[in-house]
């Protein structure tokens, strides 16, 4: 084999390897109790900085079927203090769903041509994970993923 052909082969095993993840499948039913993110976390990011993620947000994970896309998401509610971030996230484009496995959970957050989606584990009151950027405009640096942080919190009355 040609030696540039092997290198673009190696290159396209890495991005199938370490790109964004695609919609995994989901669970039908919400997970256990103890396996359940259902309730208010604060994320924040471990050592990087992005524009839908430029310090701590506030996830609300509710157990409200996803009216748009069905299929085991559920609706979320992103709170932040930043102005320009409030008005960029679009509700419809925020949501979440547990793995048919219910050991790790999806979420999504953007504002419907980019966003950041996340593979977090909980642990008791704590969920890690990895969050990748995307977009519909551009094709973005391949990377293994930024980490991320949270912890649950006491959810502050609706707005």
């Amino acid at each position: 084999m040609h030696r540039s052909a092997q290198l673009l082969l190696l290159l396209l095993a890495f991005a199938v390897a370490c790109g964004r993840p695609d919609h995994p499948q989901l669970a039908a039913s919400l997970p256990p109790a103890a396996k359940s993110p259902v309730g208010c976390w604060q994320l924040e990011s471990v050592g990087w900085r992005g524009p839908f993620l430029p310090g701590a947000l506030q996830l609300r994970f509710d157990t409200t079927p996803d009216p748009v896309r069905g299929h085991g998401l559920r609706s979320l509610q992103v709170v932040t203090t930043d102005t320009f971030l409030q008005h960029r996230l679009k509700p419809m484009f925020q949501f979440w769903g547990t793995h048919e496995s219910h050991d790790w959970t999806y979420v999504h957050v953007g504002d419907g041509f980019s966003g950041l989606v996340f593979r977090v584990v909980l642990s008791g009151d704590t969920m890690t994970g990895r969050a990748w950027d995307f977009t519909d405009f551009e094709r973005l640096p391949i990377h293994i993923g930024h980490k991320v942080r949270a912890v649950r919190r006491p959810c502050a009355p609706a707005a």
